[in-house]
């Protein structure tokens, strides 16, 4: 029992080690790179009325997924009542062949 109980913890750790290294580091390096020039890149950011934009859609994608999970209806049929730029975006991806069609997950 004891053997199962530490080899359980050790899985564990592996999973929050690999969590750590896979998605807290790179994350917290692209935070602090942004700011080795003070606050100029976020100033240039916040100037850049493309880069507002881009945060909007991606705003809008990810309040739209959060919805759809919390309702239980699949992504697609909730597009397709969007009026959205981005799933604009998604209904003419439709018809593009497979391999060219962009990666939405």
């Amino acid at each position: 029992m004891k053997s199962s109980f530490r080899r359980q913890s050790w899985l564990i750790a592996f999973r929050v080690l690999l969590l750590l290294w896979t998605v807290v580091y790179p994350n917290a390096a692209v935070i602090a790179g942004s700011f080795e020039n003070g606050l100029g890149h976020w100033r240039e950011f916040a100037a850049s009325r493309r880069s507002r934009s881009a945060v909007d859609e991606h705003r809008h994608l990810r309040a739209s997924v959060f919805a759809s999970l919390a309702i239980g209806v699949p992504l697609p049929f909730c597009s397709v009542a969007s009026t959205s730029p981005a799933a604009d975006y998604c209904a003419r991806s439709r018809h593009f062949p497979p391999r060219y069609r962009p990666s939405l997950g």
